[in-house]
């Protein structure tokens, strides 16, 4: 919720988003990364995974069209991280 004034108050708002959409991608690499180090798909929940691919999906289709290059790139770096948590959930099926 302090994301909301910040972006208010803030006058770098760019420098602010580029570094909190880096933090996520961090943190959504985790994911994949700890799936193959235990070799298991743990506690992923496919429906959750998809969802968030489907909505990036979209996402991409809109930044494309008002031609945010910036966004794009991390929309599609987001996409290629989801796509693997989905194969590796396949792959470690048991």
């Amino acid at each position: 919720m302090a994301i909301v004034p910040a972006m208010i108050f803030i006058k770098e708002k760019e420098i602010l988003l580029f570094s909190l959409l880096v933090i996520s991608l961090i943190f959504l690499a985790g994911q994949p990364l700890a799936m193959i180090k235990v070799k298991s798909r743990g506690v992923v929940e496919i429906k959750f995974i998809a969802t968030f691919l489907l909505a990036s999906i979209f996402w991409l289709i809109y930044l494309i069209i008002i031609d945010d290059w910036a966004l794009q790139i991390f929309n599609a770096l987001a996409m290629m991280i989801y796509f693997f948590i989905i194969y590796l959930y396949k792959k470690y099926k048991n």
